[in-house]
This record gives C-alpha cells, structure tokens and sequence, in this order.
C-alpha cells in the first residue's frame, strides 16, 4: 500500500483539489474531516466538479463517500479483483484511522517485484 500521500479536508475548494492535482503524482485524494475520513475525491470526479461546479465548489460536493476500503493485513486476494480491472483506489484502514491508500497502479508494481524477486530466488 501506499503510506505516503496527501489528503485534502472536506472544506477545500475544488481549486485546491487542482493544485495538489499538478503538485503531486497522486490521482486520488482521501478527503478528511479532522482525523476522520469522509469520502474520497478521484481525479475524474475533480474534473467533472471543476466543468459543472467550479473551482469554488467545495470537494466535500464532489467526493465519493461509499469508497472502496480495506482492513489493513486484508489478504491481496480481495483487493485484487476489486481494484486491478477497474483502475480504482481503495483506502486502507485501521481501525477507523487511515493507514494507506491502494491502487490498481500500486498492485501492478507490487505484483511485478514479487514476480522479480521469485525469478531471481530461482536462479540462485
């Protein structure tokens, strides 16, 4: 999972949601109201919040709140099919604390290191 990235607070503006947009390679943003998690902008529901709303629009308008959420320690099994084919982000909770964020792009690299380190463990 990934452990470092940024979160936006249900009272940012869909113009801050943009500026983290460019500054980061991050697509989507867990949306936070103080230490709890509320929902979950995606880069495509920033877009159509910027065309239909504006950029004064509030994220806590365009942010999803039945997100995708894993249990931290879930087996990848369940992620994977969840995740993988539709290009998603899931978060990652402890608890109700959020520990990480999971992405298909995320689960793409950590199944090709996994292959690596097998095949290099074989040659040995």
């Amino acid at each position: 999972m990934i452990t470092d990235f940024r979160t936006l607070q249900h009272g940012d503006t869909i113009r801050d949601a943009g500026t983290l947009l460019l500054a980061t390679s991050q697509h989507d943003f867990p949306v936070m109201h103080g230490d709890q998690v509320v929902g979950l902008l995606t880069r495509s529901a920033l877009l159509r919040a910027m065309m239909s709303a504006g950029p004064e629009a509030y994220v806590a308008g365009a942010m999803d709140r039945n997100f995708r959420r894993f249990a931290r320690g879930a087996p990848l099994t369940e992620a994977l099919p969840l995740i993988s084919p539709s290009g998603s982000c899931a978060l990652v909770m402890e608890d109700d604390r959020l520990v990480g964020m999971l992405t298909s792009e995320n689960l793409s690299e950590f199944i090709l290191l996994r292959q690596a380190t097998t095949a290099q463990a074989k040659t040995q």
